[in-house]
C-alpha cells in the first residue's frame, strides 16, 4: 500500500543528452520506462516543445530544468556545439542550471570515458589550469583548455575535447557518475523504478554517498597540494632505501580484478596477488642504475637506455606516461612501472596463474583500475617524495 501510494506522486524528471544517433534508442527507452512508471520525464525530441518562434530555445529548456523535480544527464563522446560567447555548450549549462537549483542529478557517463579522464586527462587538465594561475594570475577559459586538449596526443581521437571539461567539472563537483558500458544494456525500469518509487520529496540522499564525496574531495586536495609541495621540496637523500621501499611494498594489495557491467553485476577475471618486490632505477648518463631493491626482486644492476625490450628504459622514454603496465607470462608476473623525473619505480605483482598475454592486454584497464584504486594515494606519496630529491 505504502508503495502505490508513493507512485502517486508524479515526479518531473528532465532528460539531458547531445543529440547524437548512439542515444536515440537510449533516451526513447528512458523516457517511455519513467512514463509508464507513473512520472513526468520531459525530452526535447518528445514534449518540450513546441515553443514561439521568438522564444530563445536555450532559455526555453533551462526553465524546463528548473521546473523539473530530477536531472538524468547521459555523456558519451559528444557534448553538442560548443558556444564561444558562452564558453560553454547547451547540455553543460543544462547541468549547472539543475545543480545551481539543488536538483537529483543523476549522471551516466561512458565507462571507456570516465577510464581514460581518470588515467590521463585529469592531470594533464589540472597542470594546464596550475601553469594559467601561475602565469597569467588567473585559471584559463574553457577555449583555452580545448585549444590545449586538441594537441595533447595520446588521447581517444573520437572523443569531442569538451568532453573531457564536462567530466572535469563533474568530477569538481562530486557528481557521482554511473557507468554506461557499450553493448552491456541496463534494466531502466527496476533501476528507476527502485530509485524513484516513492517520489522525488522521499529520495534519500545516502549516508555512505556523502562518506565517499566527502573522501573523494579530501583525495582531491592531497593531491593537488603534493604535486604543488613536490616543485618546492629539496631533499638530499633517503637514509635507507632499502627500508623505504620495504615500508612501502608492504600497503601494496593485490586484488580480484573484475569486468564491472554498471553497479549491477561484475564478472571476476582473475585475481593479482599482494605486491613481492620493489626496485628503484635512475638515470646514470646512458643507462638506469639500480639505486634499491626490496623483496623478491630480480633486477639487474643497470639497463641501457636505449634497450628498449627493458620495461624500465621503456618507461623512462615513454614520458607522456607516468605508469605502464607490463606481463611476463614466463614468470607469471605483473610489472607496473611508474616514471618520477630520473626515477623508475617497479612494483612486482604476482599472477594467480589464470593470466596470459592476451588477457592482460585485453584486460589491462581493469588491472590499472583494481590494483591502483586501493594504492592511489600511497603511490602519490611516494612519488612526492621521489620528486623531491634535489638533483645535482
Amino acid at each position: 500500500m505504502g508503495d502505490e501510494a508513493g507512485l502517486a506522486v508524479k515526479t518531473k524528471i528532465f532528460i539531458s543528452s547531445v543529440a547524437q544517433d548512439d542515444f536515440t534508442r537510449l533516451r526513447q527507452t528512458v523516457f517511455h520506462e519513467l512514463r509508464d512508471l507513473g512520472h513526468e520525464p520531459v525530452m526535447y525530441e518528445e514534449n518540450l516543445g513546441p515553443w514561439p518562434a521568438h522564444a530563445d530555445p536555450v532559455k526555453h529548456c533551462l526553465r524546463a530544468v528548473e521546473a523539473s523535480d530530477v536531472f538524468v544527464l547521459f555523456i558519451k563522446d559528444r557534448v553538442g556545439t560548443y558556444k564561444p560567447e558562452l564558453q560553454t555548450t547547451v547540455t553543460h549549462l543544462e547541468f549547472l542550471q539543475a545543480f545551481a537549483k539543488k536538483k537529483t542529478i543523476l549522471v551516466f557517463v561512458d565507462e571507456a570515458v570516465t577510464t581514460a579522464y581518470f588515467r590521463s586527462v585529469r592531470r594533464r587538465i589540472i597542470d594546464f589550469t596550475e601553469k594559467s594561475q601561475s602565469e597569467n594570475g588567473r585559471p584559463p577559459r574553457a577555449g583555452q583548455m580545448l585549444e590545449m586538449l586538441r594537441s595533447e596526443d595520446g588521447l581517444p581521437g573520437h572523443v569531442d575535447p569538451y568532453v573531457w571539461l564536462f567530466v572535469h567539472d563533474l568530477v569538481q563537483r562530486n557528481i557521482y557518475c554511473e557507468p554506461l558500458n557499450a553493448g552491456v544494456g541496463i534494466d531502466w525500469r527496476s533501476y528507476f523504478s527502485d530509485l524513484l518509487r516513492r517520489g522525488t520529496p522521499l529520495l534519500p540522499v545516502a549516508e555512505d554517498l556523502l562518506q565517499s564525496q566527502r573522501l573523494v574531495e579530501l583525495y582531491n586536495e592531497y593531491q593537488e597540494l603534493s604535486s604543488v609541495l613536490l616543485k618546492e621540496l629539496d631533499i638530499r637523500s633517503i637514509r635507507r632505501l632499502d627500508k623505504f621501499l620495504a615500508a612501502f611494498r608492504r600497503k601494496l594489495k593485490g586484488s580480484v580484478i573484475y569486468r564491472r557491467y554498471g553497479e549491477y553485476m561484475e564478472e571476476p577475471i582473475g585475481e593479482i596477488l599482494d605486491c613481492s618486490a620493489v626496485t628503484l632505477y635512475k638515470r646514470d648518463g646512458d643507462r638506469m642504475r639500480l639505486e634499491a631493491k626490496e623483496g623478491e626482486a630480480e633486477g639487474e644492476a643497470f639497463y641501457r637506455l636505449d634497450d628498449r625490450e627493458a620495461y624500465v628504459s621503456s618507461t623512462y622514454h615513454n614520458r607522456g606516461k607516468e605508469r605502464l603496465w607490463f606481463f611476463r607470462e614466463d614468470k607469471g608476473l605483473f610489472y607496473c612501472c611508474i616514471l618520477v623525473r630520473d626515477y623508475v619505480l617497479t612494483l612486482h605483482f604476482p599472477s594467480d596463474g589464470t593470466w596470459d598475454t592476451q588477457k592482460f592486454v585485453y584486460y589491462n584497464d581493469d588491472i590499472n583500475n583494481g590494483i591502483m584504486e586501493k594504492s592511489s594515494m600511497n603511490v602519490e606519496l611516494v612519488k612526492t617524495i621521489l620528486g623531491g630529491i634535489a638533483h645535482e
